[in-house]
């Protein structure tokens, strides 16, 4: 099950506040003053797009550590490759060695 953030949950429950709110101006239900007609829809639009903010920002820094783990371990394919090389090269010259060795 994926784990939900609080900034997710933050931008949902904005964007139902915002829902509901219209579906009740369009109904007829709400008849406010205009100061209160467009503070609800544009608090739960701020409040939405600093959760959907938030939420960008949470994935961000989960990619940046998963990023930072993919560089480590690609160092140490490096780093492993170096040695194989090594070791190739080491078992190329003891073949030539044999080879001289066996044609005498």
């Amino acid at each position: 099950m994926k784990k939900i953030s609080f900034w997710q949950l933050l931008f949902y429950f904005s964007w139902a506040v915002l829902t509901f709110w219209l579906i009740l101006k369009i109904t007829g239900v709400i008849k406010t003053p205009l100061w209160l007609e467009y503070g609800v829809p544009l608090g739960g639009l701020i409040l939405g797009i600093f959760g959907l903010y938030q939420n960008i920002l949470e994935s961000i820094g989960k990619l940046t550590v998963q990023m930072t783990a993919l560089t480590m371990k690609v160092d140490h394919l490096d780093k492993d490759a170096e040695i194989l090389k090594k070791d190739i090269g080491l078992l190329k010259d003891n073949v030539s060695i044999l080879r001289k060795e066996l044609t005498k």
